[in-house]
């Protein structure tokens, strides 16, 4: 597909993270110290160095750039919960590019990578990060509300959403929040969404996600393919489409990405960029057990 390799340091500098716009969580980090005293981590994901490295390693003439990885990331976990600490993802970045037709190419590569994963039935969904983002600002929230909604509807804690919201006056934007837990499926999702449309931001974000929909659907993928405006993600730096993808027999997501377009800006170059990863043990866990 074009793409070119790129490697990344596994340790990235402590002060660096924190100084994005939205960080990951601090207690999702490994942390070390080097021989000066500064503070390093664990690479927690791999975006973010690929971003640094876009802003202030690659020359103009090298964008729009096709890059992709296979490497391990470092996040801590609550003891008890199972989940692994270090994990081995493959990945592209898509930098330089905006628009519809961007979204399409990777959201369409995402649907083939996984398909060239396994013969198990796949599923992709996708979000629109702009979406959640506009309604938490129509009510007004702080940052710290925010995060703590954004938690709640990670975790599909929908009944906890509830009693969040039920400390703000009734909007549209309030109403829409609360029926987040309907509004997945096919294009019937959007035109549910667009009844408690209060602004133009959020038309705007649903409108691009039936247009690209339709793309999709046009494009053969329409029964892989769902629309999820409770899809929220993690890492926060993320403005427009959001992908989470899924194997069956995988216990867990595969796959996730989205549009990143103002991360590269903290490193001092401006860039529009769009990837996704794929979680490499997962899926070797699904095939494992389809060999069974």
């Amino acid at each position: 597909r074009g793409f070119s390799e790129v490697i990344c340091p596994s340790f990235e500098y402590y002060d660096a993270i924190l100084a994005q716009e939205n960080p990951i969580p601090q207690e999702m980090l490994f942390k070390v110290t080097e021989c000066t005293g500064r503070i390093l981590a664990l690479r927690p994901d791999i975006t973010t160095p690929i971003a640094r490295i876009a802003a202030t390693k690659l020359p103009e003439d090298a964008f729009p750039a096709r890059l992709f990885y296979q490497q391990r990331v470092y996040r801590a976990t609550m003891p008890g919960t199972g989940h692994n600490t270090e994990t081995m993802q493959g990945g592209v970045e898509l930098i330089g590019l905006s628009g519809l037709e961007t979204d399409l190419e990777i959201i369409l590569l995402a649907v083939d990578a996984l398909r060239a994963c396994t013969e198990q039935k796949i599923h992709i969904e996708i979000g629109h990060a702009g979406f959640f983002k506009a309604l938490a600002e129509e009510l007004r929230m702080d940052e710290m509300q925010r995060e703590r909604m954004r938690t709640l509807v990670e975790n599909k804690n929908f009944a906890g959403l509830q009693d969040l919201l039920e400390e703000y006056p009734d909007s549209r934007a309030k109403q829409a929040l609360s029926k987040l837990s309907r509004m997945f499926g096919g294009e019937e999702v959007l035109d549910l969404a667009e009844e408690y449309a209060g602004s133009s931001a959020v038309l705007c974000h649903l409108n691009h996600l039936r247009t690209l929909y339709r793309r999709l659907r046009s494009a053969g993928v329409e029964a892989c393919v769902s629309i999820d405006l409770g899809l929220v993600h993690q890492m926060e730096y993320y403005t427009g489409i959001i992908l989470r993808g899924y194997v069956e027999g995988a216990g867990r997501a595969v796959l996730s990405g989205g549009r990143y377009d103002s991360l590269i800006a903290c490193f001092g170059r401006d860039l529009p960029a769009i990837g996704f990863a794929i979680d490499v043990d997962a899926v070797a866990e699904s095939k494992r057990r389809e060999a069974r």
